[in-house]
């Protein structure tokens, strides 16, 4: 149930702990802001559907919704399927978006918000350049708020970033520090790309690009504005 509407959700783990306690009550918050039913909404890294859900709630009637793990995906297909209010209005793909249009990357069987792309993960999951889906699903023009939670892959999307940015859409990015290569090469990549942009928490007070860079290259294992998993936050950017 998310604030008295109710939704049949295929058993997973998470559900008793969203129930227990609820999830992410500040993104919730930025949905409810900066959604309604004219907005299209395209979540990159859907997982098994909450933030759909939450896109639902506020209003949002035209969700895209994007995840690569094949394990999650089935049980975000099964939500979908299974609660006629979001079959007509969620579009779904089993899509790995990244850089790079036409290629194949690999996915272990883990059903996680974390699960990663390994070498030799039982699943081939084709990729598509974010500039690619918009354009097939022909969202290249409309008021979109996009949310992009691809566990570190989201410093390959910069170029298309900038682009939707320029174009007056909003974005809810989520950082993983972390997972990424060379943290230092990563957040100067992050600040050149967001730097003319307005930046915002996720509790929806301004960021300076000083801030964010010292958020991204701290050294702290465990920061104050990161999840109990580590140094992994999002934020709210509009141009």
């Amino acid at each position: 149930s998310v604030e008295g509407v109710e939704f049949v959700v295929p058993d997973h783990w998470f559900w008793p702990e969203f129930k227990s306690s609820g999830w992410e009550p500040e993104t919730f918050n930025i949905f409810k802001n900066n959604i309604n039913k004219q907005t299209t909404y395209i979540d990159i890294g859907a997982w098994i559907g909450v933030t759909a859900i939450y896109a639902y709630i506020a209003g949002c009637r035209n969700i895209h919704a994007v995840e690569a793990n094949p394990q999650s995906f089935k049980i975000l297909s099964n939500i979908i399927k299974w609660n006629n209010t979001l079959t007509t209005i969620v579009n779904l793909k089993n899509i790995c978006i990244t850089d790079t249009d036409n290629s194949t990357v690999k996915f272990g069987k883990h059903t996680s918000s974390a699960s990663q792309i390994t070498p030799t993960g039982q699943y081939d999951v084709a990729t598509q350049r974010l500039d690619s889906y918009l354009k097939e699903i022909e969202c290249e023009d409309h008021d979109l708020f996009i949310k992009i939670d691809i566990e570190g892959s989201e410093l390959l999307l910069l170029d298309c970033l900038n682009n939707i940015l320029n174009a007056n859409n909003k974005v809810l990015l989520a950082l993983h520090p972390p997972f990424w290569k060379d943290v230092i090469s990563g957040s100067n990549d992050i600040i050149s790309t967001l730097s003319k942009f307005k930046l915002y928490t996720v509790a929806g007070e301004p960021l300076s690009v000083a801030t964010l860079k010292s958020m991204l290259t701290t050294k702290e294992k465990y920061p104050k504005w990161g999840t109990k998993f580590g140094n992994f936050f999002e934020i709210f950017i509009e141009s």
